[in-house]
């Protein structure tokens, strides 16, 4: 399987989103295996110092993954980082890495650039479109800081408008689309959402938003961080101009790694407004430099090797090994299980359409220990879930690598002991002492 993916990706006869379709469908179609296998501590060591139920902010890394990045860093140090054939090695690399995001997301590889982050994405794409004072964004009263971030800088620097539109939890579609209609019946440069509600686990209608932003002439921007990996997306089909991923959360890659896809139609009529190396296919003194076409414009620097190497390796485990579809098939029947047990005082917002992230709404008229408008004192200072920006609403984004018992354990009791104990959930190994003489 592993060869005929490497043949799918460098042959050339078979070429574009055709090509792409090819590897997801290698991919994603591999058979499914013991979950006893997966869940060995051998592979992924991190779920062993307990319930892992913060894969949205950071997936475990599989120990595969530490291995080749680890295999990197020490020849790196063995014998430098200087030769042009180690360069042109890391291009392949690089190369491999876009094509294994590309096939988890249904792309071609020639419309995926590597990036630093999601916001890194966002800010690369929001920085390179042309900014006067009154030109509006429009998003939702839903986004992660990272979003809001470079949205504040773009009202600090130009005197943008951001409107936010309230969409109440993101589950109701139609809420969700009328509100962005309305923001839009005034002229927009774009519109900013995030896949999944980073607050709520709701799937927004991404799609629908693109088709109302082209309409209106705006550009759409997408913030993928909790949908990459936690839910079947077809870049594709979606009809947006850009979107932006992590490597380190659902995708289980090392920090400081993200990917960005771009429209290629808006790629080629966009000049970054950041650039380097990377993004050119030639410079020339005179003349100036030629842009790569598509995303690549985008990759405006340098990227740590043993990172790329992780990204790549972790997809590729993640898709080939342990089988796309079944993990996201085991994901629902675990998250589903929070579902079947709120707390008291509690009420669930995990519904079919949440994408595994399950979330605890503490309101006002609650019975038991949760009783009031806040969330226990203990689990706000617990880091094994998310508190998110939001006192009263907790998430716990639960994984296929998260065994059944645990989880059920944890929905059933960890919540009641968190406020004993904080930490129940999530136990680490000790620390090891270090001597430096």
């Amino acid at each position: 399987q592993t060869r005929l993916l490497r043949l799918a990706v460098e042959r050339r006869s078979i070429a574009g989103p055709q090509r792409t379709a090819w590897v997801a469908a290698t991919w994603i179609s591999l058979a499914p295996f013991s979950w006893s296998t997966l869940a060995a501590p051998q592979m992924l060591p991190a779920t062993g110092a307990g319930i892992y139920l913060n894969a949205g902010t950071c997936g475990p890394l599989p120990a595969e993954t530490m291995r080749a990045m680890d295999e990197q860093a020490a020849s790196e140090l063995a014998v430098g980082r200087a030769k042009i054939d180690q360069f042109v090695a890391f291009l392949d690399r690089m190369a491999e890495a876009r094509s294994s995001v590309a096939a988890l997301l249904v792309a071609d590889p020639d419309d995926i650039a590597l990036t630093h982050s999601t916001t890194d994405g966002i800010n690369l794409v929001l920085s390179s479109l042309a900014w006067a004072p009154g030109d509006r964004v429009v998003t939702t009263n839903h986004e992660h800081p990272g979003v809001l971030g470079p949205l504040q800088a773009l009202r600090d620097r130009y005197g943008v408008e951001v409107e936010f539109v309230d969409i109440g939890d993101g589950g109701d579609d139609e809420l969700t689309l009328a509100g962005v209609r309305r923001a839009l019946e005034r002229p927009a440069r774009a519109v900013v959402a995030s896949h999944v509600l980073w607050t709520t686990g709701a799937v927004l209608p991404v799609g629908a938003l693109g088709t109302l932003a082209r309409q209106a002439g705006a550009v759409s921007l997408i913030d993928g961080a909790q949908s990459a990996g936690a839910i079947p997306v077809a870049l594709d089909e979606l009809d947006v101009d850009a979107y932006a991923v992590p490597g380190q959360k659902w995708l289980l890659g090392p920090e400081g790694m993200g990917a960005l896809w771009v429209r290629r139609s808006f790629a080629d009529a966009t000049i970054p407004a950041i650039a380097g190396y990377l993004a050119y296919s030639s410079f020339d003194k005179d003349k100036g430099g030629t842009l790569r076409g598509g995303a690549r414009r985008f990759e405006a620097t340098g990227f740590h090797r043993p990172s790329v190497i992780g990204l790549a390796r972790s997809v590729g485990w993640l898709t080939m090994y342990v089988g796309f579809n079944w993990a996201l098939e085991r994901a629902a029947r675990l998250a589903a299980r929070g579902d079947r047990r709120p707390h008291r005082g509690a009420r669930s917002r995990h519904r079919r359409d949440t994408a595994h992230l399950v979330g605890r709404s503490y309101a006002r008229g609650g019975t038991g220990r949760c009783a009031g408008n806040r969330t226990p004192a203990r689990l706000r200072r617990d880091r094994t879930h998310s508190r998110l920006g939001n006192p009263d609403f907790t998430r716990r984004s639960v994984r296929s690598f998260g065994a059944s018992q645990s989880t059920t354990r944890a929905f059933d009791g960890a919540w009641e002991r968190l406020t004993a104990d904080p930490f129940v959930v999530w136990r680490p190994p000790p620390a090891r002492a270090v001597s430096w003489w």
